[in-house]
């Protein structure tokens, strides 16, 4: 027999199981629509900064020295983009497994109240079972 207090907790277990499986479901899928297809960009985290060098001029004394970079501004920048889309690739990572790791906690709670209702109802027919073991023990006395 159902009680009213097991029907709600049975909703929110089921309603939990659903979100962590949404919040495991939507980063696993943006991740491997990134790294497998190709067809997504990583997403931008952190923005990469233009950087602009000139001569790096060094003063000593009543002169100055300057010394000549030997690396254009482009491919200073250039680097920088490729290092920063591997920083926002790591970061993305890190964010899904954050994720991932917090759905299947939710997940956890919600299967752990369906469990318990069940549980409960398992203890509660037990007893039943005792009790009318019990009862017809005492009417063959």
């Amino acid at each position: 027999m159902i009680s009213k207090i097991e029907k709600p907790e049975k909703i929110v277990g089921y309603l939990l199981l659903v979100v962590g499986l949404a919040v495991v479901l939507i980063p696993t899928y943006i991740g491997i629509s990134i790294i497998f297809t190709g067809n997504s960009a990583i997403p931008k985290i952190l923005e990469a900064p233009s950087i602009s060098l000139d001569n790096v001029t060094i003063p000593m004394g009543n002169t100055t020295i300057v010394i000549p970079i030997p690396i254009s501004t482009a491919e200073i920048n250039e680097i920088i983009e490729k290092t920063f889309s591997i920083v926002n690739l790591t970061l993305f990572l890190a964010i899904s497994v954050i994720l991932i790791s917090a759905g299947g906690g939710i997940m956890g709670k919600g299967v752990s109240l369906i469990k318990e209702i069940r549980l409960r109802a398992v203890k509660e027919s037990v007893k039943e079972i005792s009790e009318e073991i019990r009862v017809e023990e005492k009417e063959t006395r």
